[in-house]
This record gives structure tokens, C-alpha cells and sequence, in this order.
């Protein structure tokens, strides 16, 4: 593919200022008279072809002319300007950081020879912007390296082929695309190989469903290379092929990681020992949580690993991340860099069903009470459209059929009779976020039913962006819908009709944080629905290993009840204590989501002071979550103030906190239960009568 480096502005700048070479331009900032005295002309029309790139070199002059030079580079198609190449002249040894300084200068990519790049007792630059390259200037790895090259740390065409055809893509990448790519992107990503959007033309396909992929799923003895222009050399050295690269992030001990806390409430400290949170995806490595909100938590040590599949075929170099259906993001400054080349023969779409097959299992998702899946999708059936509440089937059946078509979930969220979404309902909706994310990029949430900023704030924490119905409602899907993104920010003007490309637009899928991703097996457990005393006790015999992951439920940023039973059912097997089994019994009494009728409470008021008070904490945990059992709440919370020596109004007032819990027509079963309890128990008959006294009177 020819790409034309003369400016598409022809007033961007005198073109007498541009002296074709064989290989690029040279420009100069003198009359076409003075040519003859530009000592480096002859320079230029001699540098070398650099196999897929454009050199471009200045005259004397032109890099204190920047305006000028700025103004020609900027008037270059984008498609050009991702392949010149500067190359400095003159013969001036220069060092690694005199190269990244220029670079960032012109912000575009600088080499020269090696035998001219002077040798420094340190450097300042990130190693992970260079790249090396042979005689015939091909990547290599650093030893033995003829050229090197460093890319600029803003580049000028992130994207180049973000707005172009599909014909001009194909042509792009007819005898395929340069490999040498390491353009950031973000703060604190980069992108590696093809640009994204032919990553998007020749991937795309059969990115579409795949799973995150897990450090487990890397084969066995995988190799170690130092940075990215290593790993890139690598990957382009080697035959066509597959292999899988793994990387991570060291946080430095005592820096400030922003851990997701629902707006409200406390930040939490783990309850480990020590100071350092373990997340669970490998052992050893510390858990980074990251969140636009919340408080600052000080999570020394290395992020969870994160997984990309390359890809080098007939196109070039891609490095794809099936959890997003998209280019991979790499971290802009890794500690470890790993790859693992995968065996056998296959197309790209073979191999992300071969890699779903194995390795690391999906999470099945478990659905609580009052979820119901509208249509499941995808590979093994792990996309859905899971609704809450109320929804006119019209809305869900449009929803479902634009979710199918770009192969992402959704959550549909409705409202209760004559009120908006049940703190039940938006727990359980966070809990299939949770789900999903295992599995996957974020479903997007739509929310049908008035929730507003409560549900918008839990999509937020999760990463997932949000759809909301702006004005009308009932069956009518022309009304306006406006999207947000996961940081909040508007998706666009709003839409008059949901379909395949207005959930793309505002759901169109981004690198889910690796803070709301945990262990396959703590996963597991925490997807677990609780209502089945026989599941409960079958995933707590494991507890031995759960114990090891504890600290990855504090690591992610959920509400702070939405796993509160888990743990503290966790933290009971742990301790083997014998009110685990009460409470198991008391997780069965609630069974098809029908209000507990707290049988746990005789065992526990039979125990001594302390650890009586110590157990009711325990129940009081395992009333929360998408059980959300409140009155429960409500009626052990009420005991145990009264008997720890509380004042009867803040007694009271713990039960008519809970009043939406305690409608008139269920009261009476609570009272004869405290009636039954107050004869079994005489000894606490007083406590007993009082509180049916505030279940009586609450508002």
C-alpha cells in the first residue's frame, strides 16, 4: 500500500521546503537555492528503506523551527503518519534519553544506529518505549541489535484507521501491517501491534463471546522477555502463530490505590493479618482495586495478572483481549512480561472455542430469587438478559434481541409497584454484575424502573455503563434513553429506539478493571445463592481453601452487604463454631425468598454474654445480601441492644428503621414468635414483649 507523506493541506507548508528521497522526505528551512550548502541532503538520500515505514529527516534549522515542522506533520493523513520514522542526521552520538526527548519533541518515533547511540550510566525513559531492530530492520532483541528506536509518549495517531472505511483497512493490511507499535493510549495503558481498528476489521469476528482469558489457561514453562519491544520481537521472530502473554504490575509498598466504596459508607479494612490484602488470582500477588470513587486504601504489592492472546499471521502482529472483544491494553509499565506460545494449527475463532473449552472454567451463573433470565446466549449460554421486576415484554424482547446482536448482556431493572427498584432488588442486580464479570465485559444495565443515581452508583463501582429511559414510559420505545458510561459521562445525545447500535454506543465494551474480577473458586462460592442449606454446606467444606482467598471479598468493590452472609458464614466454618449449622437452618427457613422465622435465636440467647453478642453479629451479617431479610434484621438487632443495656428509644428505633421490612399484614407472625420465645425463654420475657411492642407500633 502506497501512503502519500505530501501534507493533504497544500497551504500546511511550501512544498519547496519538502525534498523527496527514495526512502521518505527531508525537509528543510532554507530556499531551494541554498540545497546545495545542506551538508546533510546527501545524508538523507542515502539513509537506508526501513521495511514498512516512512523516514522522515530535518535540515539544519528545522527543529528550532517547530512551528513549521509541526504544521507539515500535522497536515500528513493519519493512516501515513502511524509509519514515518525519524531518523537525526548529522552523525551525533546521542543517548537513550536525548532519543525519547526528541521523540516527544516531534512525537513521533526516533532510531538510529546503534553504533551511534552513546552508552549512559543510567537512564531516566521507560525501557518499555524502545524497540530494536537488525541490519535489514527487522525486530530483535536488544543483544545484537543493529538500530534503536523510541516512540514518543503521545503519539499523534493513536487510532489511525479509527474513522476510515473497510476497503481502506483491507488495503492496509494487504502483505501486512508493520509490527513495531508501541503507542499509549491512556494514562496508563499502551497498545501493542496493529492499531485497534484493524484489530477490530480482521479480529472482530470472532472476538465477539469470548471469555476473559485466565493465568491458567498459559501452558506450562512460559518464557520471561524484559519489555515490550522484546515481546514484540518475539511474537514477529517466530512462524505464524498463537501464544498467550501475561503480564503484571508492581504497586510500590506505601502508594495510594483507590479501592471502590460505595458512596455512604466506611472503607473497610481487610481482616487479615498484617497490612497486605492477597488477592486471590495468584497466590502471593496483592490484590489493586481501582474505582473513579471512594476512599483511599494503602494495597501494597503486584496486580492481579492480566492475559492477552497474540496473534501473528498475514496481517502482522495483534494482541487481542477476549474479554473485551477488542485490541488489547497492556499496562503502560509491567514488572512481568511472560508469553507462552500455544500449540496445534487454528484459525483465531478456533482457537478463543478451544481456550473456552479449557483452562479456567466459567462461572455458571446462579440467579437469586426474583431474577429471571429473558434469553441466554453466547458461548455455553453465559450471555443473557436477566430481569428485575416489572418490565413490559415488549421492552425486553427489543432488549434482548439488540443484546444477542453484539453478543453482550444486559440487566433490566423495573420497578416495584408504586415504588422504584427494593434495596433486595438493587443487591441483586449488583450480584449479577458481579456474575457477569467473570465471564466477560460489563453487561450493560438498563434501568426501566426509576432507580436513578442508586443503581447508577453500582454501575459505576463495577465498571458497567448504564441505559436509562429519560422521559415517558410505558410500552412506547420511541421515548428518549440516555446512556452513561462507566465513569458517568453521557453516551451521546439521547436515543429514540433501542437496538443493536444504540446498545453498542453506550455499552460498547471497555478492559473490565481487574479489581471486580476474583479466583474461579471464591468466584464460585460468592455467585452461590444461599437459600439451599445443602449447597452451603457442600462449598463450606472446602473452607480450608476459601480461607486462603478471604481477603479477595474485601478487594472488590461491592456494597458492603452484598457478601456479608458469605463471609461470615466463611469466617463460622473457619472457626468451627457450632452456630454454623444454626445458621444454615436459618438459611433454609428462607428458602424461596420467604422471611426467615429466626429459629437460630433459642441457641444463641443460651450462650454467655460475650459470645452471645458475638454470635448475633454473625446472624445479623447473614440476614444481608440479596436475602436482604430485614425484619430478621430488624428483631435480632432490637434483642441485642436490649440486652447489652440499650435505651428503649434507640430499641425502638432499630425496628422502625426497618418498617419497610414489617408490612401490617405480616406482623402478627413475628409477634407470635416472640410470644412463643417469650415462654420457652422466661428469663427473657421482657426483652421479648418489648420489642413486639415496637413491631406493633412501626410506622
Amino acid at each position: 500500500m502506497t501512503l502519500p507523506i505530501i501534507p493533504r493541506s497544500m497551504d500546511a507548508i511550501c512544498l519547496d521546503h519538502v525534498v523527496p528521497t527514495a526512502t521518505g522526505s527531508h525537509i528543510v528551512n532554507a530556499a531551494p537555492s541554498s540545497l546545495a550548502t545542506d551538508g546533510l541532503l546527501g545524508e538523507a538520500l542515502a539513509l537506508p528503506a526501513v521495511p514498512g515505514y516512512t523516514n522522515v529527516s530535518f535540515g539544519r534549522g528545522m527543529r528550532d523551527a517547530f512551528a513549521l515542522t509541526d504544521q507539515y506533520l500535522r497536515g500528513i493523513p493519519p493512516e501515513a503518519m502511524d509509519r514515518i520514522v525519524e531518523r537525526p542526521l548529522a552523525g551525533t552520538p546521542m543517548s537513550l534519553d536525548e532519543l525519547a526527548a526528541r521523540a516527544d519533541l516531534m512525537r513521533l518515533p526516533v532510531e538510529i544506529p546503534v553504533a551511534r547511540l552513546r552508552a549512559t550510566p543510567a537512564t531516566a525513559i521507560d525501557l518499555h518505549r524502545v524497540l530494536h531492530f537488525d541490519a535489514q530492520g527487522r525486530l530483535t532483541a536488544r543483544d545484537g541489535a543493529a538500530i534503536v528506536r523510541v516512540v514518543p509518549a503521545e503519539p499523534r495517531t493513536p487510532d489511525p484507521y479509527a474513522t476510515t472505511a473497510p476497503d481502506v483497512r483491507a488495503a492496509a493490511l494487504r502483505g501486512g501491517y508493520p509490527s513495531a507499535r508501541i503507542v499509549p493510549v491512556e494514562e496508563d495503558r499502551v497498545q501493542l501491534g496493529l492499531p485497534p481498528a484493524l484489530v477490530a476489521h480482521t479480529h472482530g469476528d470472532a472476538l465477539q463471546g469470548a471469555r476473559p482469558l485466565h493465568v491458567s489457561d498459559l501452558p506450562s514453562a512460559p518464557v520471561s522477555v524484559a519489555s515490550y519491544g522484546d515481546l514484540l520481537a518475539h511474537i514477529a521472530a517466530g512462524p505464524a502463530a498463537h501464544a498467550l502473554v501475561e503480564v503484571r504490575t508492581a504497586v510500590p509498598s506505601g502508594s495510594d490505590v483507590r479501592t471502590a466504596v460505595p458512596s455512604g459508607f466506611e472503607a473497610r479494612t481487610p481482616a487479615v493479618s498484617g497490612s497486605d490484602v492477597r488477592t486471590p488470582a495468584v497466590s502471593g500477588s496483592e490484590a489493586r482495586a481501582a474505582s473513579t470513587t471512594g476512599a483511599n486504601v494503602r494495597v501494597p504489592g503486584t496486580t492481579e495478572p492480566e492475559v492477552f492472546l497474540a496473534v501473528h499471521d498475514a496481517a502482522g502482529v495483534a494482541f487481542l483481549d477476549p474479554g473485551t472483544g477488542r485490541a488489547a491494553l497492556f499496562p503502560a509499565a509491567p514488572d512481568l512480561i511472560r508469553v507462552a506460545a500455544l500449540p496445534g494449527e487454528m484459525t483465531v475463532a478456533e482457537r478463543l472455542l478451544d481456550l473456552s473449552a479449557g483452562g479456567v472454567a466459567t462461572l455458571p451463573i446462579q440467579r437469586p430469587a426474583g431474577v429471571v433470565a429473558h434469553r441466554t446466549f453466547g458461548p455455553s449460554g453465559l450471555r443473557a438478559v436477566d430481569v428485575l421486576g416489572p418490565v413490559p415484554p415488549k421492552i425486553v424482547n427489543v432488549v434482548s434481541s439488540a443484546a444477542e446482536a453484539i453478543g453482550q448482556s444486559v440487566i433490566v431493572v423495573g420497578p416495584q409497584p408504586r415504588t422504584g427498584p427494593s434495596r433486595r432488588d438493587l443487591l441483586r442486580a449488583e450480584k449479577m454484575l458481579f456474575q457477569h464479570l467473570q465471564n466477560g465485559p460489563a453487561p450493560i444495565v438498563l434501568d426501566y424502573g426509576g432507580a436513578g443515581p442508586k443503581l447508577a452508583d453500582i454501575a459505576r463501582r463495577w465498571g458497567a455503563p448504564v441505559m436509562r429511559q429519560s422521559l415517558g414510559g410505558g410500552l412506547d420505545l420511541a421515548r428518549a434513553w440516555t446512556g452513561a458510561g462507566p465513569d458517568g459521562s453521557v453516551a451521546g445525545p439521547p436515543f429514540t429506539e433501542i437496538n443493536a447500535d444504540t446498545l453498542k454506543a453506550i455499552g460498547d465494551r471497555q478492559r473490565v478493571p481487574a479489581s471486580v474480577r476474583t479466583d474461579p473458586k471464591l468466584a464460585a462460592y460468592l455467585a452461590m445463592t444461599l437459600e439451599d442449606p445443602a449447597a452451603v454446606r457442600e462449598a463450606l467444606a472446602d473452607a480450608g481453601t476459601l480461607k486462603t482467598l478471604r481477603a479477595g471479598i474485601d478487594a472488590l468493590p461491592a456494597d458492603p452487604q452484598l457478601f456479608a452472609a458469605h463471609t461470615a458464614l466463611l469466617d463460622l466454618a473457619d472457626r468451627q463454631s457450632p452456630l454454623l449449622d444454626v445458621a444454615i437452618d436459618y438459611l433454609g427457613e428462607t428458602r424461596g425468598g420467604q422471611v426467615s422465622t429466626l429459629p437460630a435465636v433459642h441457641t444463641v440467647l443460651n450462650l454467655e454474654p460475650e459470645a452471645r453478642s458475638g454470635a448475633l453479629d454473625d446472624l445479623k451479617s447473614i440476614t444481608m445480601g440479596t436475602l436482604d431479610d430485614g425484619a430478621g434484621r430488624a428483631i435480632l438487632d432490637a434483642i441485642q441492644l436490649r440486652l447489652n443495656g440499650a435505651e428503649a428509644a434507640a430499641v425502638e428505633r432499630a425496628v422502625h428503621a426497618h418498617s419497610v421490612y414489617l408490612p401490617h399484614g405480616g406482623r402478627a407472625d413475628f409477634i407470635r414468635r416472640l410470644g412463643a420465645w417469650k415462654r420457652e425463654m422466661p428469663e427473657h420475657g421482657a426483652v421479648f414483649d418489648e420489642v413486639a411492642v415496637y413491631v406493633t407500633t412501626c410506622p
